[in-house]
């Protein structure tokens, strides 16, 4: 065997194991790419692929307009415009510059600010609710504790009253203790009803010596009803 045929068993493609068709010659496939080439459409290559890639993505004037709106609402604005509250809720200008400058300083648009604020007051909304529903509980309790003590009749409340009003002459702490229901609270009430007996006028009560009879008892007597007289 002469040296062009070992040539050319050596780099002849060596033939798949049970393949349907022998392998192509490297000149078969050279005329076959060359006749592929000539029936199809000539390939774009270098700039000529880019500027096809780049008509693919290509996006029309009316979506970069668009965008651009949407990047423009997006952005924080110079001074935020005044935010809509519920009714009886009062943004104070303390705390709205400094939620103003946190907002623009996250870059939060008017409307993302918006919904931030609305966001805080529905939460503290909440807060509120659970915290004068657990109060509510406290005052029942202290009404009921009050009512078992004695503290609820007439003429304790009365006695209640009069030491109040005492030392509450313009009625500023009896609106605290009614608005907060601390006037139904056992000690507040045990308290003023202490005062009230202390600071009231002499009063004709029973002696614990006759039954029935009788006689006047000064303050001091009241208040310290143990002490001997001289």
């Amino acid at each position: 065997m002469d040296n062009e045929t070992q040539e050319n068993e050596v780099t002849a493609p060596a033939q798949e194991a049970f393949a349907e068709t022998p392998a192509e010659t490297d000149d078969q496939a050279a005329e076959q790419a060359a006749d592929t080439g000539e029936a199809g459409e000539a390939q774009p290559t270098g700039d000529e692929a880019v500027a096809a890639f780049s008509d693919i993505e290509a996006t029309p004037d009316d979506d970069a307009d668009a965008a651009d709106s949407t990047s423009e609402q997006d952005v924080p604005p110079e001074e935020y415009s005044a935010f809509a509250l519920p009714d009886g809720v009062v943004l104070q200008d303390a705390r709205l510059e400094s939620f103003s400058a946190w907002s623009r300083d996250v870059g939060l648009s008017q409307g993302q600010a918006q919904s931030a604020i609305d966001l805080y007051i529905r939460m503290a909304q909440e807060d509120r609710a659970v915290a004068e529903a657990d109060w509510g509980k406290l005052a029942s309790d202290w009404t009921a504790r009050s009512k078992a003590a004695g503290h609820l009749t007439k003429e304790a409340m009365s006695e209640a009253r009069a030491g109040l009003q005492s030392v509450d002459p313009d009625g500023s702490l009896s609106k605290t203790l009614a608005t907060s229901s601390l006037d139904r609270h056992p000690a507040m009430l045990a308290v003023f009803r202490h005062y009230g007996r202390a600071t009231s006028s002499p009063m004709e009560v029973p002696t614990a010596q006759t039954s029935g009879s009788q006689r006047a008892v000064d303050h001091a007597e009241r208040l310290y009803p143990n002490q001997q007289k001289t």
